[in-house]
């Protein structure tokens, strides 16, 4: 427990001992290591004006430092001389204190001092000398100067600055070449520094550094690559070559330092507008084509160029031959009485005027100038007139003029030809009594001022020759006909008795007495008017004409020459039906058949002769054509074709409609129409005329066929009628079956006769017109009887509308409903209302012991009233009744005996009457549907 004890003292005084070791430790360090701790240096990029102080990471003493600044340069003005400052450490560099924006040369006290709480104290001074800076010759203030051997820099010094002095070193780069150092001292009085290099080569490339020095110290150099101006050309030659290229060529010094050359050229009334050129150095020339205008007076601007320095430039200038005349030709001006050059200029040239040099064998060398005009079309010329002989050789030089410079195009020894101009002389050719005639112009006037420019342009020996040459295969084609005028003989020149229809090449010229031949010659083709023939019908039928062709006059065999006659012929819409070309002679009178035509057409005749046109003829000669009259004629009517679109619609059961169209071909003028009505399965045919008229907009005919009957079938044909006769039936012949219906109701009611009324019967009559077999064919009838009461009503008990009660199934009833008492077959009655049936009712003692379906005509009632109608059947279901009868009522049993003798004495005298029709001699089957 007590060495415990000891221990821990112990170990308690020796870490006493050892932290009062460290304190003193520090406090020895920190005095003998104070300098090094704030080391204050020049920056290392901008030691002419900054200032780096190196503080400690952590001071026992101060808690923050700060660096004061004071200008302590000798021997300066107030004005350079800096301000006292003051600089802090910043947040982003808390280890250091940069001292910026000092001024180059100064010297300056620094003093570091230390702060803690509200103490300062000085920790550390020290004098730095700021680096000088060399001056800078390229910035705005600064120029320059770059000649050929020298280098001249200027720029102005910063009065801020401080140096004692100046270096230059300079050197020549490729090939190397060193030059002495040049040392400056610094006048400080001087506001501006220059610095001149002398003995420089020119072209060259010179790498320069500019140094300043203080107290010992050097700046950090200025260094730039400087060239020199490299020599300017020497001499440039021009040359123009016989093209539109202009051969530049230039000379240089051998040692002129030039990478490229440039070559500038400009119109020398506008410079401004130049054309720029580079050229290698390796080059001395270079051709320029087609920019340049020959004609114009350029300038050439040639320098020399390295690097950025371009030499002096040498200004060339020059004048380009315009281009020649392109071509220039003589001929007569008869306006003027004067031979007139005419030159054609180019337009790609400068051209001021022209110049002409005339020379002849008896005329004396002339020269003239002419402006030049510009035409319509565009094109330059210049022109000039001569009075010259026509006939004689001259000598013809024209130049182009621009400036002082020209270009010449000659000929020699040519013959001025003999002038010609078909219109101007007021000549006439044509065509005149089968030949060709050439006639001059009647005025005495007009053939006064012909004759003045004849003697001045043409010759006043010179003849106007004609020559008519045949064309084509004419067997006179190698026969030239040849005639001689001239404007002292006017009478007219006529050539005769040419081929009608043939072509000839008429030509008109002049000739000298020496035999030269106008260059101006007026060539004709004429083609010699072709002959006319008459066209006359000959004959004419319904499908065919004949017709005559005959010459309007006589010709012989050798005055037609290669022509034809064309012939076509149209109908009424112009559609051709005969086109034929055939070849005409002097015996050519053809009877033309026709043949195919339509009936009752209208034909047209075209005619033409027309001569030339073949293969063995120019173009220029074209063929002659002759237009006869036009003839026209109408063939004979014919039967008419079938009509068009036939149609039948039933209306009713007795009626239909009947349309069709006009026929497509009627061949003629149409009468009417014939319509045959045919029943089916009868020999019966039925013909109907309808006229030709029509309201309709689409020429449809429509006509109502009545008089039909109903259940029979019926065909229908229709033909058109011209005065030829019937025309064709339809293709399709239409037929229809009539609907079958109820016959008409009768209009006649059934008569009872009041003689024949007995108890038990009685006599109905009814007239045949009650068969109407419009609807259909009657095939039966039926006598419906009907008791009635006081009140003349019906029994209508279970009453269906066939009426299907027998007399047996009626007894039950009280009042008799109606019942069928007869009902029998007929085939044909003769509707005739003077014809009557009798039928006789009740008259069938035997009616009991029938069955009681079976139809029976038993006795009546005695003294009872009855009515009754009869019902006609077109089919077991369709029938019609007609109006019933008056009432009448049945005799009392005790007047039957009465009634027997009179029935007896009444009967025989109907049976003899002629309006007596007995249904039996009609009857044909008895047997019921």
């Amino acid at each position: 427990m007590i060495r415990w004890k000891y221990g821990l003292h112990y170990l308690i005084w020796l870490l006493l001992v050892l932290h009062l070791s460290t304190c003193q430790s520090d406090s020895l360090t920190t005095s003998a290591e104070q300098h090094e701790l704030f080391a204050i240096k020049k920056d290392s990029l901008s030691p002419w004006s900054q200032i780096l102080v190196s503080l400690p990471r952590r001071h026992p003493l101060y808690q923050s430092f700060a660096a004061k600044i004071q200008d302590v340069t000798e021997n300066i003005s107030d004005d350079i001389r800096d301000s006292n400052k003051t600089f802090v450490s910043s947040d982003d560099s808390p280890f250091n204190i940069r001292i910026h924006a000092l001024r180059p040369g100064h010297r300056y006290s620094i003093a570091i001092h230390g702060q803690k709480d509200a103490s300062t104290s000085l920790i550390k001074e020290e004098s730095v000398v700021m680096d000088p800076r060399a001056p800078d010759f390229r910035s705005t203030d600064s120029d320059i100067q770059v000649a050929e051997h020298n280098i001249t820099m200027r720029t102005i010094k910063n009065d801020s600055y401080l140096q004692d002095s100046f270096s230059i070193e300079y050197r020549q780069i490729n090939p190397d070449k060193k030059f002495p150092v040049l040392q400056i001292l610094d006048i400080p009085e001087q506001k501006n520094l220059e610095f001149y290099l002398g003995n420089l080569n020119s072209g060259f490339d010179y790498s320069v550094r500019v140094i300043a020095h203080k107290d010992g110290m050097s700046s950090r150099p200025w260094i730039s690559t400087l060239t020199t101006k490299p020599s300017p050309i020497k001499t440039v030659n021009i040359n123009q070559n016989s093209g539109s290229c202009v051969e530049v060529t230039w000379q240089t010094d051998e040692f002129s330092g030039a990478d490229f050359y440039t070559i500038q050229y400009a119109l020398q009334s506008n410079p401004s507008n130049s054309t720029n050129m580079t050229i290698p150095s390796t080059e001395s020339s270079i051709s320029i084509c087609d920019s340049m205008l020959q004609g114009e007076a350029y300038q050439i601007v040639a320098t020399v160029q390295k690097g950025g320095q371009v030499s002096e430039p040498l200004v060339t200038k020059f004048q380009l031959r315009p281009l020649p005349p392109i071509d220039f030709r003589v001929r007569a001006d008869l306006k003027r009485g004067k031979y007139k050059m005419l030159a054609e200029l180019p337009t790609s040239s400068k051209i001021d005027k022209c110049q002409i040099t005339v020379a002849g064998d008896d005329v004396e060398r002339s020269i003239n100038y002419a402006n030049i005009e510009q035409t319509k079309s565009g094109h330059r010329i210049c022109w000039f007139n001569f009075a010259l002989s026509p006939g004689e050789r001259f000598d013809f030089s024209i130049s182009s003029m621009s400036d002082e410079s020209t270009s010449q195009k000659l000929q020699k020894s040519i013959v001025l030809t003999p002038a010609f101009d078909f219109n101007a002389f007021g000549l006439t050719l044509q065509e005149s009594n089968g030949g060709i005639e050439l006639i001059w112009p009647k005025s005495e006037v007009f053939m006064s001022r012909v004759k003045d420019i004849w003697n001045k342009v043409v010759g006043a020996d010179s003849l106007l020759n004609m020559r008519i040459t045949p064309i084509g295969n004419n067997d006179e084609t190698d026969k030239t006909l040849k005639y001689e005028t001239s404007p002292k003989n006017l009478d007219p020149v006529f050539a005769k008795n040419l081929v009608k229809g043939a072509c000839y090449r008429v030509q008109l010229f002049t000739v000298t007495k020496t035999g030269i031949i106008s260059e101006t010659r007026h060539n004709e083709t004429i083609r010699m008017s072709s002959p006319a023939v008459n066209v006359s019908l000959e004959s004419v039928t319904r499908s065919s004409a004949t017709l005559r062709i005959v010459f309007a006059t006589h010709h012989d065999s050798t005055s037609i020459s290669n022509c034809q006659m064309h012939i076509v012929v149209r109908d009424m819409n112009g559609k051709s039906v005969f086109d034929k070309r055939m070849q005409l002679s002097s015996s050519f009178a053809p009877l033309l058949n026709l043949d195919g035509l339509r009936p009752f057409h209208k034909y047209t005749v075209n005619t033409q002769i027309i001569c030339g046109g073949g293969g063995h003829e120019t173009p220029q000669c074209p063929a002659a054509t002759r237009t006869m009259r036009q003839l026209s004629f109408s063939t004979r009517q014919d039967k008419p074709a079938a009509v068009q679109n036939l149609k039948v619609e039933p209306l009713n059961s007795y009626s239909v409609m009947l349309t069709w169209l006009p026929p497509a071909l009627p061949n003629g003028i149409l009468t009417h129409y014939n319509v045959n009505v045919t029943k089916v399965g009868s020999d019966e045919i039925r013909t109907i005329d309808v006229g030709v008229s029509s309201n309709r907009s689409d020429h449809t005919v429509q006509v109502v066929i009545d008089e039909l009957f109903g259940g029979h079938t019926y065909n229908f044909s229709v033909r058109a009628v011209t005065e030829a006769g019937f025309g064709e039936t339809s293709p399709v012949i239409p037929s229809v079956s009539m609907p079958l219906m109820a016959p008409p109701k009768p209009i006649a009611a059934p008569v009872i006769m009041k003689e024949s009324i007995g108890s038990h019967s009685m006599i109905v009559r009814f007239p045949t017109t009650i068969f109407d077999n419009r609807n259909g064919e009657i095939k039966q009838f039926a006598i419906i009887v009907s008791e009635t009461t006081a009140d003349e009503s019906i029994n209508r008990w279970l009453e269906t509308d066939n009426g299907t009660y027998t007399w047996q199934q009626v007894q039950r009833f009280d009042v008799w409903p109606s019942y069928v008492a007869k009902l029998q077959d007929i085939q044909k009655v003769k509707q005739d209302a003077d014809v009557s049936i009798f039928e006789e009712i009740g008259e069938d003692e035997t009616c009991r012991e029938a069955r009681a379906d079976r139809i029976c005509n038993g006795p009546l009632r005695s003294a009872s009233k009855y009515r009754v109608r009869i019902r006609l059947f077109t089919s077991p279901t369709l029938f019609t009744d007609s109006p019933p009868s008056q009432v009448m009522t049945t005799e009392e049993k005790f007047f039957s005996l009465l009634l027997s003798v009179t029935r007896i004495i009444i009967i025989p005298s109907l049976l003899h009457s002629p309006a007596f029709f007995s249904p039996r001699e009609s009857v044909l089957s008895l047997t019921p549907f």
